[in-house]
């Protein structure tokens, strides 16, 4: 019996099958690679699957670093930003730079700003044509109750001055 070694060596093993055929033995596949066989069906593409992409820990543990890193490197930058500002040159000029041309927003502004978006985005009520129609006619039928109760108020007052007389 002659063993065959592992896979890769394609003419050393093609010269040991030829030898051993020729001698007559027999040739057992596989003997001492055991150990070195990668898993196989379901079990290697799930191997496969949790070694193509770090773990969420890692991962979570990475992006944190890197976000805590260009947090400080964008405060520092806008920290420069601010010293550069107010800091003449050597002429004596304060340098402009590209900004926003107005101050700082009144926290009331910045407020009432947001309450109008906040009404913008709800969307308008009658943005359909029947629902503008059926508002119409709502309010022809308030219209209608309120003049019935009226011309009733007017009829009850006349009632009231024909019936008191005073002698």
């Amino acid at each position: 019996m002659m063993p065959v070694g592992p896979v890769g060596q394609g003419d050393l093993i093609d010269t040991k099958v030829k030898k051993a055929v020729k001698g007559g033995e027999e040739i057992i596949w596989g003997e001492g690679v055991e150990g070195k066989v990668p898993g196989l069906g379901a079990a290697r593409y799930l191997s496969h699957h949790a070694l193509r992409f770090p773990s969420t820990a890692a991962l979570q543990a990475s992006v944190d670093a890197y976000m805590t890193s260009f947090a400080e490197q964008e405060a520092t930058r806008a920290r420069a930003l601010a010293r550069q500002r107010a800091e003449p040159d050597e002429d004596g000029f304060v340098t402009v730079t590209r900004g926003g041309r107005m101050g700082p927003a009144r926290l009331e502004e910045a407020q009432e700003k947001a309450e109008k978006q906040k009404e913008k985005a709800k969307g308008k009520e009658d943005f359909y044509r029947f629902q503008m129609r059926e508002k119409r006619k709502e309010k022809a039928n308030e219209l209608l109750k309120g003049f019935e109760e009226d011309r009733k108020k007017v009829e009850a007052m006349k009632m009231r001055r024909n019936k008191f007389r005073p002698n």
